[in-house]
């Protein structure tokens, strides 16, 4: 084929592709899938359906694409309906031919690059990994539990199954030295064909709870199964069959079993009625209707917390004293008015009143103490007995406005159980998307996905920070010691570099740059850490403050556990605020199991977690460094 004849087949091609519409079914079907896309990365998270959940919708819409188009070209909407495009005359067949080769083509590009990249192949998430030998000897001192399967012929027992995992997180984090991977972090791996050492790897915990419920009517069976992730190796098998007469009795029943066989805990018996540790009897309809209440609050929507506060009133019609079900209305009260960024004052006073009661009724419930902590570190408080001095509306539906979101404190970071670590979360989340300006803020939360085990994610905040507030000189700090806590000491050595090269004041200068990448060179992850102590400690030399906090945990990761404790002890006397981060943070897992950090980690919990604190004003805000 002569040029002039290519020219006039490339020309005719592009008329008959204005001729059938498909230029504007291509527009249009772009704009259609970056909506879909935006809208997949908000709502399948919610739904533990996050980056593989993702993946798949990339994956439909990028092939759907080819098809697509091919089916723009052979037919057309008209008032009629669709029917087929009929072919023009003036053209020949090598339009034709040209486009359906050009399509072909794209298509099969397409699905060799997915192919190679693993996306049509089960499990292609999981890399070889080798396996480390077990030695029941080596203590336990993180631990996941993964979504259980439900094998129950209703879906509608859903809650249940869900219920079951988030009460044997919530009582394994009652045990201080033991670091619980937190619900969220491991909703990513429902129905996941991951391996237990990538998911160990990925969650960076050394132990997984993995297993299956099956409930047919009132009776339910319950498989578990405690397994050391990076060997691979079955620790214990649980199985209970039980009748549901008493669900959060069995609840408790199987967290204690669970807790019970974890390596070290024979050393700790004491610490085994912590995890047991249950309120008053409960009428079995109310326990029903609160634990559907917490499945829908957990959902982290407007329609899941109207939906949960329906469920804890049926609960406390059922039994008025129910505590954690009166804990749960305040928290799924107070997060359903919360959508627009404000609060109303009328709500969040009926939501406070709820949480100080839930607490008066039994002051050993976990979930009235954290929901009646956050309210105080958030909101003008009275005596607990009189409730909070927050105005009502002047008439129902007022709606009278006086809390904004922005003003939330978010630095308290203790809570243990699911509704109070679904305050946490879901307030995080909100002060992200409507404090933008505040980088304090924004790195606090990035500390918090860290520490939940969702690295990735805290990266991405920050960088993102960074792009608008290159002078964060916090968010450059944290944003290296994570890529260091990660192992990548190489991208920690490239953002210090960035930092640097902006010029701002606090950066380090391009000669302490080269010293550091001369002490990664020679001693890896040691020496960044070590780097790090040299030049926090020169800085304090200077008179300038630093978090002992950020010490301690230079000085750990260099090798000095001793270093570190002194360290944390001098925080508890400056109430360093990071020291709320030590249950959570991956970074202390060395010290776990260390009787000296148990009681830093007490008393750090005693001074931030107890609401008087807040009645003389919030705590500082961490110091970056």
């Amino acid at each position: 084929m002569s040029l002039s004849e290519r020219r006039f087949a490339f020309a005719d091609l592009i008329a008959e592709l204005r001729r059938r519409h498909v230029v504007r079914f291509a527009i249009g079907y772009c704009a259609v899938a970056f909506v879909l896309l935006q809208l997949g990365e908000i709502v399948l998270p919610a739904f533990g359906m996050g980056e593989w959940g993702l993946r798949v919708l990339v994956i439909v819409v990028v092939l759907g694409f080819p098809p697509g188009v091919a089916l723009a070209w052979v037919y057309e909407r008209t008032r009629e309906g669709i029917r087929r495009t009929p072919d023009s005359p003036a053209q020949g067949v090598l339009p034709r031919v040209a486009f359906f080769v050009l399509t072909i083509g794209i298509a099969g590009g397409l699905a060799g690059w997915l192919s190679s990249r693993g996306a049509f192949t089960p499990g292609s998430r999981q890399e070889a990994i080798a396996l480390e030998a077990y030695d029941p000897g080596d203590p336990i001192t993180s631990i996941a539990v993964l979504p259980l399967e439900d094998f129950s012929r209703d879906a509608s027992e859903a809650y249940f199954v869900a219920g079951l995992q988030e009460e044997l997180t919530s009582s394994l984090s009652r045990l201080e030295w033991l670091r619980v991977a937190s619900r969220t972090s491991t909703m990513q791996y429902q129905g996941t064909t991951s391996s237990a050492p990538v998911i160990g790897r990925e969650l960076g915990v050394d132990a997984l709870v993995e297993g299956s419920v099956t409930r047919a009517g009132d009776q339910v069976r319950i498989t578990l199964q405690l397994i050391h992730a990076a060997s691979d190796s079955h620790i214990q098998t649980f199985r209970f069959d039980r009748e549901m007469t008493d669900v959060l009795a069995l609840q408790s029943e199987v967290a204690m079993a669970v807790a019970s066989e974890i390596p070290g805990m024979l050393e700790r018996p004491q610490e085994v009625a912590l995890v047991a540790a249950g309120g008053p009897s409960v009428d079995p309809a109310a326990q029903e209707a609160y634990l559907r209440g917490r499945y829908q609050f957990r959902l982290d929507t407007p329609e899941g917390y109207r939906r949960a506060v329906e469920y804890f009133q049926e609960a406390l019609r059922s039994d008025s004293g129910f505590a954690r079900a009166l804990a749960g209305l305040a928290g799924a009260r107070f997060l359903a008015d919360i959508e627009d960024g404000f609060l109303d004052a009328g709500e969040v006073g009926r939501a406070s009143e709820e949480a100080t009661r839930a607490l008066a009724l039994d002051p050993g419930s976990d979930e009235a103490r954290e929901v009646v902590e956050f309210f105080e570190r958030n909101l003008p408080v009275g005596a607990p007995a009189e409730g909070f001095a927050i105005p009502a509306p002047a008439e129902p539906g007022a709606g009278t406005r006086g809390v904004s979101l922005a003003e939330l404190d978010t630095a308290w970071v203790m809570a243990t159980t699911g509704i109070g670590r679904g305050l946490e979360d879901a307030v995080s989340r909100r002060i992200l998307q409507s404090a933008r300006t505040d980088a304090g803020r924004q790195v606090f939360v990035a500390r918090r996905l860290a520490g939940d085990g969702r690295i990735d994610s805290a990266i991405e905040v920050l960088e993102t920070l960074l792009i608008d507030h290159p002078n964060a000189s916090p968010a450059w700090e944290t944003l290296a010691r994570m890529h260091a806590s990660a192992g990548d000491v190489a991208e920690a050595v490239a953002t210090m570099r960035r930092w640097n090269a902006y010029g701002w004041p606090d950066a380090p200068d391009a000669e302490a740059v080269d010293e550091l990448e001369q002490a990664v060179a020679a001693g890896g992850t040691t020496g960044y850490w070590s780097w790090q102590l040299d030049r926090l400690n020169t800085i304090r030399a200077e008179g300038r403050r630093v978090a002992p906090t950020s010490i301690a945990e230079a000085s750990l990761w260099s090798g000095d556990g001793e270093g570190a404790l002194d360290q944390l002890r001098e925080a508890l006397e400056t109430s360093d605020p990071r020291l709320m981060m030590l249950r959570t943070d991956p970074a202390w897992d060395a010290l776990r199991g260390d009787p000296a950090f148990g009681e830093i980690v007490r008393e750090a919990r005693a001074r931030f977690a107890r609401p008087e604190r807040a009645r003389g004003g919030r705590e500082p805000r961490p110091d970056p460094r």
